[in-house]
């Protein structure tokens, strides 16, 4: 019967013939062997430690052993494994700290590019990221063909208005100014009251204060008691009214403003 011997290097590094016992059993020495338990026992007690229960373990070794045959039959090279190993290593890296110097490297995060906008899904599902076509971050109300924000205001200035009511002008004479520089639009209304004769009214509006213009190329003329109104569209920062001339002596008139954009 032929013989296979089996040899190993010693601590020297020297070349020793292994040796077994009659069974075929490697022979290890007492020193070996005490070594090897208390190594064998501190892996027991650290899995007993760890709470992890012999299925887990069973479940991991089916996973390497997974793991090793897809690795051999998919004809990966240590070069290739290595590669991969290198780039573990980098993702563990610090790319860099705030307000330090720029390292040189940068975390690239990708999306799906989204040229219009996507199916809404439920509350608190997951979904991916969405970017345009440029690798931008969609933010909601973003306009990309202008590269505007589109922003949808609370309380529209269109919305505003103001509202005055000046003294009763019971001869000529004209009200306090008021400051409609936020307005466009502006409506005077007029009520006549007593009138024994005729009054002339005008509107009156300036850009400084100081300086007042007519906003009626003529003044308007009243013979009735009544309500009136009178419109302008245009930019004041000041307005007011007055009442330019009267025939009579008991006529009253109250004016009102409402201006709005």
């Amino acid at each position: 019967m032929n013989r296979i011997k089996t040899y190993g290097v010693d601590g020297s590094g020297d070349i020793k013939q292994l040796l077994t016992d009659s069974d075929g059993k490697l022979l290890i020495t007492e020193g070996n062997s005490d070594d090897l338990k208390t190594a064998l026992e501190a892996i027991n007690t650290a899995l007993q430690s760890s709470g992890i229960t012999q299925t887990q373990l069973d479940n991991i070794k089916t996973d390497l052993d997974t793991i090793n045959t897809a690795l051999q039959s998919s004809g990966i090279t240590q070069t290739q494994l290595d590669n991969i190993k290198t780039a573990l290593e980098l993702i563990d890296d610090t790319i860099g700290t705030i307000d330090s110097a720029f390292s040189g490297k940068v975390l690239v995060i990708g999306g799906k590019a989204e040229s219009s906008v996507p199916t809404e899904v439920a509350d608190g599902d997951a979904l991916a990221l969405q970017v345009d076509t440029f690798g931008r971050i969609v933010l909601k109300g973003y306009n990309s063909s202008s590269c505007a924000l589109q922003v949808e205001e609370i309380s529209p200035i269109n919305e505003n208005t103001l509202e005055n009511s000046w003294t009763t002008l019971t001869e000529v004479g004209e009200t306090s100014a008021l400051n409609v520089l936020n307005y466009k639009y502006h409506t005077v209304q007029i009520t006549v009251a007593a009138i024994d004769s005729t009054v002339d009214i005008n509107v009156k509006g300036s850009l400084d204060g100081d300086d007042y213009f007519d906003l009626e190329s003529t003044d308007v003329q009243y013979s009735a008691n009544g309500t009136y109104s009178l419109d302008y569209c245009k930019k004041l920062k000041y307005i007011k009214f007055a009442m330019t001339a009267e025939s009579g002596t008991n006529v009253t008139v109250t004016a009102s403003y409402l201006g709005g954009n």
